[in-house]
């Protein structure tokens, strides 16, 4: 039982770190944290004149956060628009379903932190900052899974169909396994 949990667990994680798959063929996508930190050109500017307390008060951290996950919603529009138009059907989109679902959840969250009182918590600001640096460059890689189809076919999603016959095919093979079967009272015969 404790090998079957932990099967599983390597299993989801294996599929959680997927998209870093991305990073073994494409080492140019880890230019990726040059934007992320460019981005956020104003609070370097802040930190080097040692006024960092300015921009956390401003809530530089939260705005900033906001203006980079937008670009990457949009990214996960147009791609979907782009597959829809040349009728391809969607590779991974377990994958990106959760990934927007993720960054429209930090959008929201990043927006009530700055406009109530929270703005100007510099630990929040600070947790948020590493939240969003792996959310988005994590966004990203995934956006990317489908031009890296091959390395990552096992990740792909598959139909509902293709699933119930592979579970039942399996479910034929266990039960030809079976050398007993208990019925309702309790009792036992042989296969």
């Amino acid at each position: 039982m404790k090998k079957d949990r932990k099967e599983k667990t390597k299993f989801f994680e294996k599929r959680i770190f997927a998209p870093f798959q991305v990073l073994k063929i494409e080492k140019m996508y880890l230019f990726w944290f040059v934007s992320f930190v460019l981005s956020f050109a104003g609070v370097i500017v802040d930190t080097f004149n040692g006024e960092i307390l300015n921009s956390y008060i401003q809530g530089a951290f939260f705005s900033t956060g906001m203006a980079v996950l937008i670009p990457t919603c949009f990214e996960f529009l147009v791609e979907y628009q782009s597959i829809n138009r040349e009728t391809k059907k969607e590779e991974y989109s377990t994958y990106k379903s959760w990934a927007i679902g993720l960054n429209l959840s930090a959008l929201v969250l990043l927006f009530f932190f700055y406009v109530t009182n929270l703005k100007s918590s510099i630990w929040i600001q600070s947790i948020s900052f590493f939240v969003i640096c792996a959310l988005s460059f994590y966004t990203y890689l995934v956006t990317k899974m489908s031009r890296h189809s091959v390395l990552l076919e096992e990740y792909k999603t598959r139909p509902y169909i293709e699933m119930e016959k592979d579970a039942l095919d399996k479910m034929k093979k266990d039960a030809k396994k079976l050398a007993t079967v208990m019925n309702e009272e309790g009792g036992s015969f042989k296969v």
